[in-house]
């Protein structure tokens, strides 16, 4: 699985989908977000792209995208942001965007 890249502040991250991998895609988007967070190329605070944007980058559906980002929202990992985005959470300690769905 490669590395997700960050170009700078306009440009979005970049994901590589591996379509005859074994590992479905929602595990895949989760894994590249989360290594991306541990190599400090995404940062607390930091806006991800669009779950468009990731269908129209990957060419992935939506369905996959969503649960990927859901699951890290769950986990505290990532955080509503203004705009109807999503960013990298300020803390991981105790997730305070859990909803319905989460449970």
């Amino acid at each position: 699985m490669k590395t997700p890249a960050l170009a700078g502040k306009s440009s979005p991250l970049r994901f590589h989908i591996e379509r005859h991998s074994s590992v479905p895609d929602v595990k895949q988007i989760q894994e590249q977000i989360k290594l991306s967070m541990e190599m400090r190329v995404l940062k607390t605070g930091n806006i991800l792209p669009s779950i468009r944007e990731i269908e129209k980058q990957t060419g992935i559906y939506r369905g996959p995208i969503h649960r990927a980002y859901l699951a890290l929202r769950c986990s505290g990992l990532l955080s509503p942001a203004p705009g109807k985005r999503t960013a990298v959470a300020v803390t991981t300690a105790a997730p305070q965007f859990m909803n319905a769905k989460c449970q």
